[in-house]
Order: C-alpha cells, then structure tokens, then sequence
C-alpha cells in the first residue's frame, strides 16, 4: 500500500487512541477538544464529507440551503466526536457520563417495572445511543440489548490494532457489559428465536433495548414491512411492536439529544405507546416520530450513507456505484 494511501487510516488510528487520553480530562476541556476533533475530521475525511453532503441534498432538496447543509454536516462530525468521548466515559462505574444527562420520563420506567411485565424500549440510532442504553443500567435498571451478532463477537488483536475503530470498539463493549445484562443476539441462525428469548426476559421483569430505524430487507427481517421514509420507502422491523403485543408488556419509546454546549444531553422516555390495533399502523407512527426528529435534527442520526438512500430508493444502483467510486472508500465510525 503506498504511503498516502495510508495516511487517511493512520490519522484516524491516532485520532481515536487520543480519545482514552482526552476523555480523562476535565468535562469542559474533554468536549471542547471533542468539538475541535470533529471539525478536523470535517476538514480531513474528505469522501465522508461530500457524502453526508450529498446524503443532505438529496433528502432534504431545497428545503436546505448549500449553507446550511455544510453547517450541518460540521455539525454531524462534531456530534459523532463527542459520543466518541461519551463512550469513554461510560468506563468505570459510569457516573462521569450520568452526571452530564437529564433523564425526563424515567416514571414511565418504573411504572412498566411496577407492573412486572418488563417493558420494550425502542430507540434509534440518533446522537449518543450507546450511552443511552448504558445510562439505563447505570441508573440501576436491568437491560437488555437486541444486538447484532457482528457486533458481539471478541475482536482481535490485530483487527484492535489495524481498524480505526477497533479498539475504542472494544472498549465499548467491555464498558457496556458491564452496565447491562447479556445481549440477545441476532444472527442468521436464531433470528427465530429472538422473540422467544425476548420474551423471557420480560417474564423477569427487565427491559428490552431494540433499535427501530434498522433499514434492512424482507431476507433479513421477515417481519419488516415498507414504511415512507426520509422521501423514500424503507424496510423498517416490527420486532418491538410484535414483541410488545405477544407479551403484553408497555412499549416506550427513547431519545437522547445533545444540547448546544456539546457536553450536556438530555434523554426522554416517552409514556407507553398504544400497541392496540394493527401493526403497520403502530410502525407507522413510531417512524413518523423518528423522521420528524431526523428532520428537526439531522446532524445527530448516525445512518447518513449513499448505500441506505439507495436501500429506500432514493439513489439508482448504477448511480450509486459511481458516487461510491467517484469517494472511494467510505471510512466508518
């Protein structure tokens, strides 16, 4: 590999080993330096940049100005720098992490245990969602996480070394472990079993984690149906509603937002949402209140990529192809 080749991978490796360094430091100085971080990546990520650009452009239109496209994109890679920093200081006991979130609705948890059926919190991947999931077991409340089998398996040594975000990754998952209870895996071979899994976690009276803004297709998820989405159509699981109505236990609904001065967050727990009546219209619903939110906030939803607007149609196949080509190499989170 020739060394320019190499530098973009370098700069990142290093970039994410300074995180265990600055994440250490005090609050205001850690996210300050977060904020400084993530315009750098603005300025050296060069393919991630034009793509979130583009991604902004083709699902916003003129509804968003060149200028507030790029504003938003510098936006996007600071709020991703500093849920790198929120990941770090989710080590230990967690409190370095509590102590900056707001929780509003935290009731509509302890009403749902109060009843002992558990209940089914559906999430997405919008600001520092790890963290969300974490500060859940951190207040003291047993959880469960819906996760992908890729995301569960050990990570080597080499690829700790070798990945940008291998080993950060890897400290995420040792912190996460330590503040939940087992993941239920999915995979290829118990994707059936899921829900059975689920539900006996919810006899227990624990909480189900799962995210509902997972694009995907009727091969994977069985269960997933079309959903108009972000001006497009996507395949959105219904896993959390049908684990919901099976069961009987409350589903709610969770999102955390960070506010302006980068270090604070608040996290809110919506009242259950009525799982009466048919399923698509009870998704539907759960994506309209994620989209308004993509849309009221887009800096903060994670999935900007030419491959998912291309999924939900908003880009042909031969033009992805090109626009992949033309960046190249797509360096991930």
């Amino acid at each position: 590999m020739k060394a320019s080749n190499m530098l973009l991978p370098m700069e990142i490796l290093a970039y994410r080993y300074a995180l265990l360094f600055v994440a250490r430091l005090p609050t205001r100085v850690a996210y300050g330096l977060g904020r400084v971080g993530g315009t750098l990546q603005y300025q050296v990520e060069s393919s991630k940049r034009r793509m979130v650009l583009g991604c902004f452009e083709l699902a916003f239109g003129d509804r968003l100005t060149p200028e507030e496209r790029i504003r938003l994109a510098h936006e996007h890679f600071r709020v991703w720098a500093c849920k790198d920093l929120d990941r770090m200081r989710l080590a230990g006991n967690g409190q370095g992490f509590a102590k900056l979130v707001e929780v509003r609705g935290l009731e509509h948890v302890e009403n749902a245990l109060a009843q002992g059926k558990g209940a089914v919190i559906g999430s997405a991947h919008f600001g520092s969602w790890e963290a969300e999931v974490g500060l859940l077991g951190i207040l003291g409340f047993p959880v469960r996480l819906i996760a992908d089998r890729k995301r569960g398996r050990e990570l080597s040594l080499r690829e700790m070394l070798v990945r940008p975000k291998g080993l950060p990754l890897k400290l995420l998952d040792d912190t996460l472990r330590r503040h939940l209870r087992p993941a239920i895996i999915v995979d290829k071979g118990s994707r059936h079993m899921v829900a059975d899994e689920a539900a006996r976690v919810l006899a227990q009276n624990e909480l189900v984690f799962v995210m509902m803004d997972v694009v995907t297709s009727p091969a994977r998820h069985p269960g997933s149906v079309p959903m108009p989405f972000l001006n497009g159509l996507a395949h959105l699981p219904t896993g959390a509603i049908r684990i919901a109505k099976s069961t009987g236990a409350p589903l709610l609904f969770c999102l955390i937002h960070r506010s302006r001065d980068w270090r604070h967050q608040t996290m809110t727990i919506s009242a259950p949402i009525p799982t009466e009546g048919d399923t698509y219209e009870i998704n539907r619903r759960c994506t309209r209140l994620i989209e308004n939110t993509i849309r009221r906030e887009p800096a903060q939803w994670r999935f900007w990529t030419y491959e998912l607007l291309a999924s939900i149609g908003l880009i042909p196949m031969k033009e992805l192809k090109r626009r992949v080509g033309t960046e190249g190499r797509i360096i991930w989170y």
